[in-house]
């Protein structure tokens, strides 16, 4: 109700939990009229149209489980001090936007069905991803292969989609990595023997690819 968010607007809201519901609207098209919340979840709904983002962003963002099918245009501000956005399991499409690149440490954009190619800069910059999961959506094209020495990621989930051409050897630099799943591709070339050099590598998927 419209009377909520009224309430709200000028508190600092530390956790908002509306998740497991029916919901199909929060009121509001884009930006959620929100000084600032530290945790927003919103998943788990029946939720449509544009992701509705804190006007001045939020830490934990949770939007899994719903239809939405697109993020409002420049949204990067509201994810300037995001640590964890998921939106997994929506009708999102279309490219990555690079807009992504903002989140510090936890995107999940599985089962959606964006297209093109993985945004270089989630893999190639000073980027400090923990997990990147972008499982089952139809990204294609080949991964980059510049991946900074400063690699923190943990977790590289890109099966089922449509990744073509080699594993990078750059991953060489993700010493975090523990869990590197890409299976269902078109990956080609021969074993990455590379890999035994990554220190904490526990989970490695290469099934059905070329």
């Amino acid at each position: 109700p419209q009377w909520a968010w009224e309430t709200w607007q000028e508190s600092h809201l530390f956790y908002l939990n509306l998740s497991h519901n029916i919901f199909t609207s929060v009121g509001y098209d884009i930006f959620l009229p929100l000084d600032f919340v530290d945790v927003l979840d919103l998943s788990f709904n029946m939720f449509e149209g544009p992701i509705p983002l804190p006007q001045y962003g939020g830490e934990v963002l949770d939007y899994s489980g719903n239809m939405f099918s697109s993020m409002p245009h420049n949204f990067s501000t509201q994810l300037g001090d995001t640590y964890v956005f998921k939106a997994s399991r929506n009708n999102l499409s279309g490219n990555i936007p690079t807009s992504f690149c903002m989140v510090y440490e936890f995107l999940d954009l599985s089962y959606n069905t964006f297209n093109g190619s993985v945004p270089s800069c989630l893999m190639e910059d000073a980027n400090p991803l923990r997990v990147l999961n972008l499982k089952r959506n139809q990204l294609d094209g080949e991964l980059p292969d510049t991946i900074n020495e400063n690699c923190t990621l943990e977790l590289l989930d890109i099966s089922s989609n449509r990744i073509e051409g080699q594993l990078p050897k750059s991953l060489v630099a993700c010493k975090r990595l523990e869990v590197l799943a890409i299976a269902n591709n078109k990956i080609t070339g021969s074993f990455p023997c590379w890999m035994s050099t990554l220190p904490r590598l526990q989970v490695l998927i290469l099934k059905h690819n070329n």
